[in-house]
């Protein structure tokens, strides 16, 4: 016969990290009979009335209901050993009076928390396994029993929620060339990790796992304001120095970019992320940046959306490669659809203490009146728009990244209406009239500037005449246009001929609409 805390006590001469506080309630009784060398077992039996263990800083302890175990042949073979996590209430120590009192406590819910193992080992192979199966309503005991043993499982992130699934560990002979496989399927829980301020809702998500890599299956997580579902698969034949590579599949139904601001700005709760930082690091660092998890993870794979929202300007259909390594985010093959047109190129991010971001983008036939300016836009607006657009910002949070934008590109329309005004014959008559102005073609050049569009020379060929469009275009729904007559002999902004421009300026809904007269050196009103 043993007693279990002593049998503890021998477990820490080889597992010195162990809490001291970890103690056990039963004792093992049992007979072997055996010859040789090496051993020969003839016999074996082992059996436990029950008992319980306390982990510390677990309100609940943990019940071991009676088992016994048996060798037979050259197999030993041990019933299933069941572990309940004990509700208030419920006897903790050895077995429950009686039939009716086991199952009053298993009405109550105990069974929710359950771990029952099996233990197999085949001396005539050598091979010898033991299976656990678990079925948890809350995982996060099970994370305070594997630190109290010297095993945390949990290195910078945080879980909760319930789950359920099987471990498996295998061996042979002396217990060499061991190896495990797992499998577990989480529901209701909440994930958070240091580096991100908001925890990932995992509704359905699938994991199996085993030594040489691992697989997640996702569900349903919610996350950056959207629901995600796909696959997450350890890169076994691309592991990094400081850890793993993956790859995934992922989809969303929305991406928001605010979202995403609240999620990895710099709003981050200190009493919760100091602690992740900790065990991430696995000692006392106090002073942790959460992107030291974020430089940790090296991953590639396809990404497809479909709602990407950023500011006013929303893609549906998005898809793009998407790798992130050292800190380093570039995502490349990125298409979309947008305002009836279709926007391709690619984007680099920097995770460094001010962020870097860069995009390159194509658009094609994007539908003037679809642009998301201001609610009245597309009854003043019509036409198809294609270029080529270039930007950078850096900084953390909106008001930064917009103030800090800076960019230009170039544009090519077709089929241009404006309406509400004449432009030709208010700039001819020198008075404003009503009307549409309509020009088959145009194309210029343009710059972003902070919060606001620049158009430099954008020139509009029609029948009647050309005419060139500067001014700005401001994020907060006002701006300033003016419409100046073009001569095939002076086409330049800067010279324009004697005459009149047609000035629009104000709220983009509401604006002032006024024609000025323009000198010759080209600096009148409006320039």
């Amino acid at each position: 016969a043993i007693q279990a805390q002593d049998l503890l006590s021998w477990c820490r001469a080889f597992q010195p990290n162990m809490a001291e506080e970890l103690s056990a309630d039963e004792t093992l009784t049992g007979t072997a009979e055996f010859h040789g060398w090496p051993i020969q077992w003839d016999s074996a039996e082992i059996a436990s009335q029950g008992g319980s263990v306390v982990i510390p800083g677990l309100e609940q302890a943990i019940r071991i209901d009676p088992f016994q175990g048996a060798l037979r042949g050259r197999r030993f073979m041990s019933e299933p050993v069941r572990m309940v996590l004990v509700t208030p209430g419920v006897p903790a120590k050895g077995k429950a009076k009686n039939d009716k009192a086991a199952a009053r406590a298993r009405g109550r819910g105990v069974s929710d928390n359950t771990v029952e193992s099996v233990l197999l080992e085949d001396f005539a192979s050598g091979e010898g396994v033991l299976r656990l199966y678990v079925r948890l309503a809350d995982v996060q005991p099970a994370f305070q029993v594997a630190s109290a043993f010297g095993h945390p499982l949990n290195h910078g992130w945080e879980l909760t929620g319930g789950a359920g699934g099987r471990l498996e560990i295998g061996w042979q002979r002396g217990f060499k060339n061991r190896h495990w496989r797992s499998s577990f399927d989480i529901s209701k829980g909440e994930l958070q990790a240091a580096g991100l301020n908001l925890p990932l809702k995992l509704d359905e998500v699938h994991v199996d796992a085993k030594e040489s890599g691992k697989s997640i299956q996702i569900t349903k997580v919610g996350a950056f304001g959207g629901e995600w579902s796909g696959t997450i698969e350890e890169n076994k034949a691309a592991r990094t120095t400081d850890g793993s590579n993956w790859r995934f599949q992922l989809h969303t139904d929305l991406l928001d970019a605010s979202e995403m601001d609240r999620w990895v700005g710099p709003r981050a709760r200190p009493s919760w992320l100091q602690r992740l930082m900790t065990s991430l690091l696995a000692k006392n660092d106090t002073v942790a940046k959460p992107s030291e998890l974020l430089r940790r993870v090296s991953a590639e794979g396809d990404v497809s959306i479909d709602t990407f929202i950023v500011e006013k300007v929303k893609l549906s259909h998005a898809t793009g490669k998407v790798a992130l390594h050292e800190l380093h985010l570039d995502v490349q093959d990125a298409q979309a659809q947008w305002a009836g047109g279709t926007v391709s190129g690619e984007m680099k991010a920097l995770f460094s203490v001010a962020p870097k971001y860069e995009v390159i983008a194509d658009f094609s036939r994007v539908n003037l009146a679809q642009l998301p300016w201001t609610p009245r836009w597309a009854e003043r607006w019509s036409g198809a728009a294609s270029g080529r657009l270039h930007l950078a910002t850096v900084g953390v949070g909106r008001e930064e990244l917009l103030q800090k934008l800076a960019g230009r590109g170039e544009v090519r329309l077709t089929g241009i209406e404006f309406r509400g005004w004449d432009v030709p014959t208010s700039v001819e008559s020198g008075t404003v009239r009503t009307g549409i102005s309509r020009w088959s073609s145009g194309e210029g050049d343009f710059t972003l500037d902070g919060p606001s569009l620049n158009l430099e020379s954008v020139k509009l060929e029609a029948p009647h005449g050309t005419n060139e469009l500067t001014g700005r275009i401001g994020f907060g729904q006002d701006g300033k246009l003016t419409f100046t007559p073009a001569t095939p002999g002076n086409r330049s902004p800067r010279t324009p001929p004697a005459g009149r421009t047609l000035q629009v300026s104000g709220p983009l809904d509401t604006p002032v609409v006024v024609v000025e007269p323009v000198s010759a050196l080209g600096v009148g009103p409006g320039r």
